[in-house]
């Protein structure tokens, strides 16, 4: 093992490895618009907080055919295909923000463009990284694509925070050359199209192949139906932490966006560090223990604030969620892969895809108007509540896997 495994806690196949690369570019260039953009739009733009995240929700809405749609195209064609379509859209979000400055509807379409790019993107890599592993080691491999995408997050939000007092122009030429240079480095990445082999150094054939599967019984499309409704659910809580927070931590608790900024990065860093290591210390919980357990934390997260607030207040949120968000992540993906016939993944992941937009539409469309409206405290309870639920559905979900496969033969 190497020095780096040794520090992501897990070994890391040649495959895996340029997923990995290619994941930190895109997800360095996403972040550095996903952690302002939100509070570029409210604090700049000339429109009210209210009207932004009204505005902010419908350009967010194209995410929900995205996922889908690129997931059935990945499944169709190659997975390739779908990240390069998705790199290129990123890319066209920043250079809009370039070329039109404090326009509402050049911000607005920025957050669509960024939506249907980061969408599509994200589909392809994990549905890429659902390939190249196997149902023992898929959670292990998931939790790498995460903590690879909050060191981006560090890499982004940090630069992000250094260049806003330069002005938002600088931010957004940074998100374009990471992206660009992600966009470059697809064109070398070898992935299987349908039915064709692993890439060379992944596993086996025959356990990433996308041959036919018997389609899912009743049981279980009633579990996938389950657990796409409890991430959706489970997507707006942690778009809250991404979209709304952030709002709160400037407007309601004084804090600049820099020092903002600055508190974010405890959220990758403790990523960077337990990732790995809080899925593997939490083996022993089945998948929907271990995501309700997930969920309540992320929840209860925010109550922290109805008691106190500040800035040690709004880090011990940030360390606290986090601990959720470690746990969510990989499960939640494992849980829908493992639902999902081999030659669907990449549906699987664009479904995931579409609960996560779902998330920052619900986020936006109702989290920002109700903090402007009643403040943090009703704020916070409500989206502890939505975490609670979040929670019972995929213990449930779980169960029904567990009872409609108990007895069938494991795939990857």
């Amino acid at each position: 093992m190497t020095v780096w495994e040794g520090l992501l806690g897990a070994r890391v196949t040649p495959p895996v490895r340029m997923l990995l690369i290619l994941a930190s570019l895109g997800y360095a260039g996403q972040w550095t618009m996903t952690a302002y953009l939100t509070i570029y739009v409210v604090t700049t733009l000339p429109v009210t907080q209210a009207t932004a995240g009204l505005l902010l929700a419908a350009a967010s809405a194209a995410g929900l055919v995205a996922g889908p749609t690129g997931g059935r195209l990945a499944d169709a064609t190659s997975r390739r295909t779908v990240l390069l379509l998705g790199t290129t859209v990123q890319a066209a979000a920043a250079l809009l923000l370039l070329l039109v400055p404090r326009e509402p509807a050049a911000g607005i379409g920025a957050a669509a463009l960024l939506t249907t790019g980061a969408t599509l993107r994200t589909t392809a890599l994990n549905a890429l990284a659902a390939d190249v592993s196997t149902e023992t080691d898929r959670d292990t491999t998931f939790a790498l694509m995460r903590m690879v995408m909050n060191i981006a997050a560090v890499v982004g939000t940090a630069l992000g925070a250094v260049l806003v007092p330069a002005g938002w122009q600088a931010v957004w030429a940074t998100s374009l050359a990471a992206t660009l240079l992600g966009l470059v480095l697809c064109r070398w990445l070898q992935a299987p199209g349908p039915g064709g082999p692993a890439p060379t150094g992944g596993a086996p054939a025959d356990t990433v192949s996308y041959g036919a599967e018997p389609s899912p019984a009743p049981g279980r499309k009633r579990a996938v139906r389950v657990a796409a409704a409890a991430s959706l659910l489970a997507c707006t809580v942690y778009n809250c932490f991404e979209i709304v927070f952030p709002v709160a931590a400037v407007r309601e608790y004084g804090l600049s966006p820099s020092v903002w900024g600055l508190l974010f990065l405890l959220n990758p860093v403790i990523v960077l560090l337990f990732q790995v290591r809080l899925v593997a210390w939490t083996g022993a919980l089945n998948r929907g223990r271990r995501l309700m357990l997930a969920t309540c934390l992320m929840g209860a997260s925010f109550m922290i604030l109805t008691v106190t607030r500040g800035v040690a207040a709004i880090a011990a949120v940030v360390v606290v969620f986090t601990v959720g968000e470690i746990l969510l992540g990989p499960t939640m993906q494992g849980l829908l892969i493992a639902l999902a016939p081999a030659d669907k993944r990449a549906g699987a992941m664009g479904l995931l895809s579409a609960a996560t937009t779902g998330g920052v539409i619900l986020t936006t469309a109702g989290g920002i108007p109700l903090l402007a409206a009643a403040g943090g405290n009703l704020t916070w309870t409500v989206v502890t509540v939505v975490a609670v639920a979040s929670g019972l559905l995929f213990g449930r979900a779980h169960r029904a896997a567990v009872r409609t496969t108990r007895g069938a033969p494991q795939r990857a």
